[in-house]
């Protein structure tokens, strides 16, 4: 027998947020080394290569100067309205909405989220808050219990 689904739990950054650098992706052209340019974007984010070794790699992989890609990446945090859409539709269907996420201070209640969007969620996990950062498995079952 199959379980029941009674909860989602959402990641905010990278999942509620439109994110920039995929769109950057999505817009190149076929010609572009779009693989280099992921990896590229990975080791950067693990502390694995330098800033100016990132915008070197991605204009030898896409042609786009460091300049562009530095403004790309400069670029506010955008919400998911897609996503956000969908939760609403969750919700009115009966799901227990979650999110749980990674960071140390109160801006998604504070600035990214409006006090309707955060009315979704039947419960937000921060990590900050617990003391635990993913990928602890207690903080899931922190947030699944919470739920």
């Amino acid at each position: 027998m199959k379980p029941e689904i009674k909860a989602l739990i959402f990641d905010c950054f990278g999942v509620l947020t439109a994110g920039t650098w995929k769109a950057f992706l999505d817009g190149l052209p076929e010609t572009a080394d779009i693989t280099a340019a992921r990896d590229l974007n990975r080791a950067y984010d693990a502390g694995m290569i330098s800033k100016e070794d990132f915008l070197h790699g991605v204009k030898e992989a896409t042609g786009h100067e460091p300049q562009q890609v530095e403004e790309l990446l400069a670029v506010d945090i955008t919400k998911n309205i897609p996503l956000l859409d969908y939760i609403r539709e969750l919700k009115r269907r009966g799901y227990k909405i979650g999110m749980l996420s990674n960071i140390a201070t109160n801006s998604i209640r504070d600035t990214f989220l409006t006090p309707e969007e955060q009315a979704l969620f039947d419960d937000m996990v921060m990590s900050f808050e617990v003391g635990m950062v993913k990928p602890d498995p207690r903080l899931f079952r922190l947030a699944c219990g919470r739920l």
